[in-house]
């Protein structure tokens, strides 16, 4: 099994430079000797429970140990599962009943919201709790990690991501950013999405600093972004989407955080070029800017594959070519043939960064995962769902969907998801999820139709709320006679989000904003 991209590396690092600094959290500061003696130990109880080529799902608070779990599944020979804290019991009820993990490395206070057969690796005494571990029927060997989507079914989905995928991603990175040598990286995502991968692993890998902010994704505010770090050294390197970085450039500290960085990777939406006009015009920078680079790539195409630089105020940086090696991008019509050179059509992806497939979902992996046309045999293709237009040099514009998946604070979510779970309510008989805009959107409405004539669509909403995700909770809740439908009698969106009900106790801009650390890619 090839883990040179995580463990492997990082044991050599720390090898050489043991009493180097590497990580900050709330407690204090890690050295690179602590961080894999730390891994080692949780390594080796994951080893006597027998794990090896199953999948060991983390639910941890974003503190060292954190890091510490994902270097000691890989070094334990097993496929690494993220679990987030602020998703709701029954999410992740959900999400480890259709995973299946071998066990969940977890603290004694988040066990607790695990169901109790499982079995539970506790890192407060390093003990064992629920059920002893067991050998699965069929192991992962290849698998590096598990990530959890949201899927169209009403279901999310487990993406499976090679060992030698993320090996070429890290390399890609290698190549990228090898200067400056001495780096410090904000992590900030959600260790529940691959944003986490180059930010955190990959940085510690490679002996870099990483500062690693609070629970709270709005702390990157008053992150050693806008302070510094405890040594007195800026942040380097940032990964962010467009809806977080609207609002560090609204902010005082942050905002000169900013103009301090070495290099600034920006994704997850379409990038709004007055984001960067306002970063790199001279009179508002004071002659400072970083470099800056705008990310392309779905979770099964191991975190980015493409991108484009930002270099001048007025870029849109709209044109993205690939960027990763071993990867090739096909634009093909509804028969699979590639379209011609200004023509619009599917976007695929093939190459070494392409997922494994979804996790015990054989049927949509094969609708997803499908066999390049004009490849060798062998060769396979993912289908992004995006629309693009083909340029001459190879370089490609998205201009779509050609579904009803959107962006929600980089968040990628199928509203027919959001729609499933709504049914499930005993007094709801229909539902329809209309996002404020498209692609991407900063609130959701939830028309209803309902056997209740006094539905309390706001107790509605705190149902949803413990089964949803925060970002998949719709801001609205409005119960109609009946959806509005096209001339054909289908169910129709729209594109006007509707007046209804809001939560007065939890408003939109603290549901969004709180949410704003997800996935920092454009997203199939």
């Amino acid at each position: 099994m090839a883990v040179d991209a995580t463990w492997t590396a990082l044991r050599g690092v720390a090898a050489r430079h043991p009493d180097r600094d590497c990580l900050e959290d709330a407690a204090g500061v890690v050295t690179l000797g602590q961080l894999a003696g730390r891994s080692g130990e949780i390594a080796e109880a994951l080893r006597a429970g027998g794990v090896a080529d199953g999948i060991v799902a983390v639910l941890l608070e974003r503190d060292r140990d954190l890091p510490a779990a994902f270097f000691a599944v890989h070094q334990a020979g097993a496929t690494y599962l993220p679990l987030s804290p602020v998703h709701p019991g029954a999410r992740l009820a959900t999400v480890v009943e259709d995973a299946g993990p071998r066990c969940v490395i977890t603290s004694s206070a988040l066990a607790r919201r695990l169901p109790e057969r499982v079995p539970k690796l506790l890192l407060d005494d390093m003990s064992w709790q629920g059920e002893a571990p067991s050998p699965a029927e069929s192991g992962v060997p290849d698998s590096a990690y598990v990530l959890y989507t949201s899927g169209s079914t009403g279901q999310p989905k487990g993406v499976l991501i090679a060992h030698d995928s993320l090996a070429g991603f890290f390399t890609a990175l290698d190549n990228d950013f090898s200067e400056p040598a001495d780096q410090v990286w904000l992590a900030h995502a959600s260790a529940g999405y691959d944003a986490s991968l180059p930010e955190l692993i990959w940085a510690l890998s490679r002996g870099h600093y990483v500062c690693l902010t609070g629970s709270d994704p709005l702390s990157i505010m008053t992150s050693q972004l806008a302070t510094g770090t405890r040594h007195g050294r800026r942040v380097s390197h940032l990964l962010v989407t467009p809806s977080l970085l609207r609002l560090l450039i609204e902010h005082d500290t942050a905002s000169a955080g900013l103009r301090e960085l070495h290099t600034l990777l920006v994704g997850g939406e379409p990038f709004p070029v007055d984001l960067v006009t306002r970063l790199l015009d001279p009179g508002s920078t004071a002659g400072r800017s970083p470099r800056i680079r705008n990310l392309y790539g779905p979770t099964e195409a191991t975190v980015w594959v493409a991108g484009a630089p930002c270099t001048a105020p007025g870029d849109a940086a709209t044109r993205i070519s690939v960027t990763t090696p071993d990867t090739r991008v096909r634009i093909l019509d509804d028969q699979l043939r590639e379209v011609a050179e200004g023509g619009t059509g599917r976007l695929f992806i093939g190459g070494r960064q392409v997922a494994l497939g979804y996790l015990h979902r054989e049927e949509l992996t094969r609708e997803r995962f499908v066999a390049d046309p004009l490849g060798a045999p062998g060769d396979r293709l993912f289908d992004t769902g995006d629309l693009a237009r083909r340029e001459a040099d190879g370089a490609f514009v998205v201009t779509g969907r050609s579904d009803d998946q959107i962006k929600i604070a980089g968040h990628r979510v199928e509203l027919g998801e959001i729609e499933a779970v709504v049914r499930t309510h005993p007094e709801v008989t229909d539902a329809l999820c209309v996002p404020d805009s498209a692609p991407v959107a900063t609130s959701l409405t939830v028309l209803v139709t309902s056997s209740s004539t006094a539905l309390d669509t706001v107790e509605l909403r705190r149902w949803l709320k413990q089964r949803l995700p925060p970002h998949m909770v719709a801001t609205r809740i409005e119960s109609r006679a009946e959806l509005p439908l096209t001339p054909s009698g289908k169910t129709s969106r729209g594109r006007a989000a509707p007046a209804g009900t809001r939560d007065a106790e939890d408003p939109v801009a603290q549901d969004t904003a709180a949410d704003a650390d997800g996935q920092t890619k454009g997203r199939a």
